[in-house]
């Protein structure tokens, strides 16, 4: 999974990351999540980005 998540909570969402995330990905690293949940993960980030480009697109309409 790409460390280029954003915050949407930002006023420019490709400057900042989840905090969360980032521990998510610490914990991954050290070997401490479960595959079942990484993929759940990155499943639900996957999807949130989605969400990210049609509410730019939106935006850009």
């Amino acid at each position: 999974m790409p460390k280029r998540l954003v915050d949407a909570f930002s006023t420019n969402t490709d400057s900042a990351r989840w905090p969360y995330l980032d521990r998510l990905i610490d914990l991954k690293e050290m070997g401490l999540i479960a595959p079942e949940v990484w993929r759940l993960v990155c499943a639900l980030c996957g999807e949130y980005e989605a969400e990210l480009v049609a509410m730019r697109e939106r935006r850009l309409s």
